[in-house]
């Protein structure tokens, strides 16, 4: 794959539904069905709050996102994605626990679950509260409220988030505690407006507050990170971006979120065997990482490493049965394997859970050229016309 349709593909991720008809991009195309790891979006409930709040809300709910990406067996939504998602997200409708507002940001995010969270400063306590709301099946929502004195950066911090992840799961909120968190009220405090003057649109000052953040505090692993996966996911800047990533693997090894965003900085970048090392890393510290798993087999599909290929989206569909992109990229890779009859089954996994998209472009694409002629094959596509009701 080329450098340019690399950062293309990556631009379409912003929108889920120009990634799902770039397909190949990958695991974007998600289906909320039956998902042995639950896909969680952490969203801020900013309305009504004065301007420290809103940055503390903004700030502290960044920090939780980071914790869940480096926790095991939880997926997170990527911001961007919720970004794109625009006005389908109504914070205050899923605030009141609407049952429509719920389940439309569920649907647009392909999320099982939504975290919606609004901090506040009172008297030198932090109350926090999260709506979190189950979208699989029924839509179920309740209140996690947590409080915690404000003068202890590091406490304040882990008791909030372990509120949060334990509202997943009981194990997610033992693990949470055990990462690394800043002690420092100057620099966590900086961090906040960085975070929220960036949401804001005012870079320039929002790095200042950033490196004030640096300054109060050289080990702090949530702003490393967050800088790296900035300039990763928002700037394309690749060489920052593995810089600050490097930084903060350098102190913190066995960060598997680390990891997986330098192995995407790598996969912009064309470079294909730090991508493929970072991903494997990403992996043996965090083997429900499903988006890396995509990722190397769209990187060792560009070195025609077919079996591998199949391999990695195999171990993905152990996590994300419900991946219809990852089913049809699997057929893909099988029909040019010469495998017709696994290539049919998983094709049909992948109709099955999306005709819509995946219908009409298996119709052409290039990739079951060995198979067309096959007539279990044909059978396949002439059978999901009839259901999806196209000719």
């Amino acid at each position: 794959m080329l450098l340019s349709a690399r950062v293309r593909n990556v631009n379409l991720l912003i929108s889920a539904l120009a990634a799902c008809l770039a397909l190949h991009a990958g695991f974007c195309a998600r289906v909320r069905a039956a998902e042995s790891v639950p896909s969680v979006a952490v969203i801020s409930h900013i309305t009504g709050l004065n301007a420290s709040d809103r940055a503390m809300t903004r700030g502290l709910n960044t920090i939780l996102t980071f914790k869940l990406e480096s926790a095991p067996g939880v997926r997170v939504v990527p911001d961007t994605e919720i970004d794109a998602a625009g006005n389908t997200v109504d914070t205050a409708g899923i605030w009141a626990a609407s049952d429509k507002a719920v389940r439309l940001t569920a649907d647009a995010l392909a999320a099982d679950m939504l975290i919606l969270g609004r901090h506040r400063t009172r008297n030198g306590t932090v109350a926090a509260e999260f709506k979190v709301c189950t979208a699989g099946g029924k839509v179920s929502c309740r209140t996690v409220a947590e409080s915690a004195a404000a003068n202890s950066a590091s406490a304040m911090q882990k008791n909030i988030t372990a509120a949060a992840a334990g509202a997943v799961d009981q194990d997610l909120a033992k693990a949470v505690r055990g990462m690394p968190f800043t002690n420092s009220s100057r620099a966590l405090d900086a961090f906040f407006q960085g975070v929220d003057l960036l949401a804001r649109g005012k870079s320039a000052d929002a790095f200042k507050s950033l490196q004030k953040a640096s300054a109060a505090d050289a080990a702090f692993r949530d702003l490393w990170y967050f800088m790296g996966k900035y300039y990763a996911s928002r700037e394309f800047n690749y060489d920052k971006a593995i810089s600050y990533l490097n930084k903060t693997i350098t102190r913190y090894p066995k960060d598997p979120a680390a990891h997986f965003w330098l192995g995407f900085a790598y996969y912009l970048q064309g470079a294909t065997m730090p991508a493929i090392r970072a991903f494997e890393t990403t992996v043996s510290l965090k083997p429900a990482a499903y988006d890396a798993y995509v990722y190397l087999a769209m990187l060792n599909k560009d070195l025609g490493e077919y079996q591998k290929v199949e391999t990695y989206y195999r171990r993905a569909l152990e996590y994300t049965p419900g991946n219809a992109a990852a089913w049809y990229n699997l057929a893909g890779i099988q029909a040019q394997m010469n495998k017709p009859q696994d290539a049919v089954a998983s094709l049909r996994r992948a109709l099955t859970l999306n005709c819509g998209v995946f219908l009409d472009i298996a119709r052409t694409d290039g990739d079951f050229a060995r198979i067309r002629k096959n007539a279990a094959f044909a059978n396949l596509l002439q059978e999901f016309s009839k259901k999806c009701g196209k000719k």
